[in-house]
């Protein structure tokens, strides 16, 4: 049984990326077909007391382009009315929104075609099911959100989605990066792992492990069936990196790359940080990165700063 998959930071916060929603038409297309669909830096924003959303990126993803049948599943990691520090939404891409007094959401999502079924989990923002969590953020005093992404929450999203006659538990994670990272090294920004970030995604990466296992472990004794795992998204850490090793409790193998015309997925530090993970024993396949160069130059306009990731696998 072969299916897709892909992660795509879609750069919704980033602060040097245009907002045009025709960019969401293009990356949709370029997602269409793929069976399911993780992403990051998703952005909702609302006038307040009203319902319905002025800007949805992912109703843009999906608006005229071939994503349009999906179902899709949010949630924020971010939140203007419980984080409402002005250096993060008065920057330029939010400004014109805040200083409205709108309602503003960054988060993580996941798409899935409408033939496979999701179910087990609460309803999450009137549109299907899934489990939402915020990542402890692992310090060794109390964090408050300061505007900042060493303050930011990051979050996942762990959803249960038969494909053809088996489940799978897919989840969608966006993992902690700090400033200290991002350096000037001869002439050229640079992104070196520092210690201390290197002990927060370790321990979020744990985190994360126990919480699937357990969920896992709870769904085996209803059933007595483990249910293979997938679990992607933006790491912030490398494939070789240390911090990932607690994914190795949870039986996973990172999909390997084939024929890369290009091995890296963070534009502006060439680095390798947007990942796919599949259990070891269940799930075979492989993975390439989309260059988004040419569809860049066709359209006149940057479309993000990570390139997406698909794997093509067979349960």
């Amino acid at each position: 049984m072969r299916f897709q998959v892909a992660t795509a930071n879609l750069a919704g916060g980033a602060r040097e990326e245009e907002v045009d929603p025709r960019k969401y038409k293009i990356l949709g297309d370029m997602l269409s077909g793929v069976d399911i669909i993780g992403l990051q830096e998703v952005v909702k924003v609302y006038r307040p007391d009203e319902h319905s959303a002025i800007r949805d990126d992912i109703r843009h993803l999906q608006d005229d382009s071939r994503l349009s049948d999906y179902q899709h599943y949010f949630f924020p990691y971010l939140d203007s009315t419980q984080h409402s520090h002005p250096s993060k939404w008065s920057s330029r891409i939010f400004h014109s929104y805040y200083e409205k007094g709108y309602y503003i959401l960054e988060g993580i999502a996941v798409l899935v075609q409408r033939q496979h079924c999701i179910c087990d989990f609460w309803r999450n923002d009137k549109s299907g099911y899934a489990i939402g969590q915020i990542i402890p953020w692992y310090s060794d005093k109390a964090t408050f959100y300061l505007g900042n992404r060493d303050t930011q929450p990051r979050s996942l999203i762990l959803t249960r989605i038969k494909l053809f006659d088996r489940y799978i538990l897919f989840c969608c994670v966006h993992l902690t990066t700090l400033k200290e990272e991002n350096i000037k090294q001869h002439g050229e920004d640079k992104r070196v792992a520092t210690q201390k970030a290197i002990n927060i995604r370790a321990k979020q990466i744990d985190w994360i492990s126990q919480y699937i296992r357990s969920y896992q472990e709870a769904r085996c004794k209803m059933d007595g069936i483990v249910e293979p795992i997938i679990i992607l998204g933006d790491f912030n850490a490398e494939p070789t990196a240390s911090e990932l090793d607690g994914l190795k409790d949870l039986d996973l193998k990172l999909v390997p790359f084939i024929t890369p015309s290009i091995d890296y997925t963070h534009r502006k530090y060439r680095i390798l940080v947007d990942m796919i993970y599949a259990a070891k024993h269940t799930i075979n396949g492989n993975t390439h990165i989309i260059n988004l160069e040419n569809l860049e130059e066709y359209s006149g306009m940057r479309l993000s700063d990570h390139y997406p990731v698909i794997a093509d696998l067979e349960l």
